[in-house]
């Protein structure tokens, strides 16, 4: 078999478990979220680490953009876009609270955390 075709098969297992598992409520509830807050106004909170904090800034520059139609800018906040907060805080009081410093600087009442991870493990 070829390394593409195990990728696929790979992929395919994961979409199969995570539909015998049934996370679609969750889905739902978490897509539900976002749109209610993006709807009204409120913030949305990305953060991921490595390639995650890249997903994340890109979340963000398509939903404050215009991704696929003309729209209005929504309120989204990549919580990994700025270096000075990252670093200032991270060396000052460590690493592990670097988004949730910022949850707390932006996190009003109604605003919703994305948090992504390709692992699972992330704090």
């Amino acid at each position: 078999m070829s390394e593409l075709n195990e990728y696929l098969v790979r992929s395919a297992a994961a979409i199969t478990a995570m539909v015998e598992r049934d996370l679609t409520s969750e889905m739902e509830r978490a897509v539900t979220a976002v749109v209610a807050a993006l709807s009204q106004g409120k913030a949305l909170l990305i953060c991921g680490n490595g390639g995650s904090a890249s997903d994340a800034i890109h979340i963000a520059g398509e939903l404050v953009g215009r991704f696929l139609k003309e729209r209005k800018a929504y309120h989204v906040i990549a919580l990994p876009a700025n270096a000075a907060v990252l670093t200032a805080w991270g060396n000052d009081y460590g690493f592990d609270t670097v988004f949730s410093r910022q949850v707390e600087a932006h996190g009003a009442a109604g605003a919703v955390l994305l948090a992504i991870s390709t692992s699972g493990n992330s704090a």
